[in-house]
């Protein structure tokens, strides 16, 4: 016999449940669960102790590397997020923004991460959209991450933390122009 019991956590917990969730396909219920059943601490010291800190590429850092730069890698995110690199790996293209390296080792820009470990909002689908119109992975994390004109000098990424109360610069973005920015650069580049 199975019993139900509510339990109140602390928003910031709830909030790394909810992103570690998204990224294992799971509800923040379900992940807070899922962290019960494998013995997971729930204090916060002990969830930011374990976020890793991203890095540059351990060789020479290119131009691009550092565009676009600096990353996570698959065990890191895993160790971060309390899921498994299977987890992670199901949510390339989906909720995470991948980049190849050499060597097939795969690289997982921190632009798009919020705090906890979750993505900006509505980044994947500008990323998808671009992915119809450029070559590849890197000139998508590449764009995502470069200021441009038509948003008054930030990048789409900048644009869309703002648009989602997670901006530094406390500004406020507008989504569609942002995504339509991203819609008119992929039909430009497809023809």
């Amino acid at each position: 016999m199975s019993a139900t019991i509510q339990v109140r956590v602390d928003a910031d917990i709830f909030e790394a449940a909810k992103s570690a969730g998204a990224i294992a396909g799971r509800s923040a219920a379900q992940q807070v669960g899922h962290w019960v059943r494998i013995g997971r601490e729930f204090e916060m010291a002990d969830l930011e102790r374990g976020k890793p800190e991203p890095t540059l590429r351990a060789d020479p850092a290119t131009a691009l590397d550092a565009a676009v730069g600096p990353f996570y890698d698959t065990a890191g995110l895993s160790r971060w997020l309390g899921v498994s690199r299977q987890a992670i790996h199901k949510r390339i293209g989906k909720s995470l923004l991948a980049v190849h390296a050499e060597k097939n080792d795969i690289l997982y820009p921190a632009f798009q991460f919020t705090e906890h470990g979750g993505t900006v909002p509505h980044l994947m689908d500008a990323a998808r959209t671009l992915s119809t119109g450029l070559a590849d992975e890197w000139s998508v994390a590449l764009w995502l991450n470069t200021p441009v004109d038509d948003l008054a000098g930030r990048s789409i990424v900048e644009c869309l933390r703002a648009a989602n109360g997670d901006a530094t610069d406390g500004g406020v973005a507008d989504v569609d122009a942002a995504l339509a920015l991203a819609r008119a650069e992929a039909s430009r580049l497809a023809v």
